[in-house]
């Protein structure tokens, strides 16, 4: 397998956005936008496991340490998405996205010196 094919992320193979089969991020997360990776300077990088749906715990094996073999992949969301949205967990339907608290903090106080 030649290093090019190894690292290709023209097709990701889940057809999920935000990730492929290299467990790099190559696009944004939020699958409403269609911003590239390019560079790190911004958004939000971050490493989920797949949350499985079982309450089995992990079997100690042979006396050793419980493992826990979950699938692990990169999701990055773009400079503004990472403004407005949290991820929040990985699921078997995908990756889990929440809106981000807007701050009023601006707003209470400037009505505190009212009045």
């Amino acid at each position: 397998m030649s290093a090019r094919k190894k690292f290709d992320t023209g097709n990701p193979p889940s057809g999920q956005p935000g990730i492929v089969g290299s467990n790099l991020a190559t696009q944004c997360a939020n699958p409403q936008c269609f911003n590239e990776l390019l560079y790190l300077r911004e958004g939000r990088l971050q490493l989920f496991e797949l949350e499985s749906h079982t309450d089995d715990p992990p079997r100690p094996d042979d006396g050793a340490f419980a493992m826990n073999s979950l699938p692990s992949k990169f999701f990055w969301l773009c400079g503004e998405c990472a403004k407005t949205h949290i991820a929040k967990r990985w699921i078997s339907s995908g990756l889990v996205l929440v809106l981000r608290k807007q701050k009023t903090a601006g707003i209470e106080g400037a009505l505190e010196g009212v009045g």
